[in-house]
């Protein structure tokens, strides 16, 4: 496995398998858990040691709704829910990345309405219940 994070990982090798620590994990998150970055999830933040769900480490969770994992052969953080799972980023380093290009975007003049009103106005789109915005005869 390359080494595509720098000092940062952290691994320990079990039977010729590459394991990513729960040390590694914490330095890469290290500046999300102290609240440097902004990250659009309303969960907490974990600290070593992780509680585990099916066998992978949760770094953030919001209860009962939903949690977020590192897969730790693959590195992948990934998002658990109800519904499901869906890979997040592909490594912790491209999650540390992303969170710092949103909290630089949403910190520029206009960032955070523009990120987030366009989105809310692009989930919301026309109210199809609306009886003033269909045809009159």
């Amino acid at each position: 496995m390359a080494n595509t994070m720098g000092s940062a990982w952290i691994y320990q090798r079990y039977g010729g398998a590459v394991i990513l620590t729960d040390d590694a994990i914490a330095s890469v998150l290290a500046p999300v858990v102290a609240g440097e970055l902004d990250v659009p999830y309303h969960g907490s933040w974990a600290r070593p040691p992780y509680e585990s769900r099916a066998g992978r480490p949760v770094i953030a969770h919001d209860p009962g709704l939903s949690a977020i994992v590192v897969d730790r052969d693959r590195g992948t953080v990934v998002l658990v829910d109800s519904t499901g799972e869906g890979v997040l980023n592909a490594s912790l380093a491209a999650f540390v990345e992303c969170t710092r290009r949103y909290t630089a975007a949403i910190h520029t003049p206009g960032g955070r309405r523009r990120l987030l009103g366009d989105h809310r106005q692009a989930i919301a789109g026309p109210d199809p219940c609306d009886r003033s915005r269909r045809g009159r005869r």
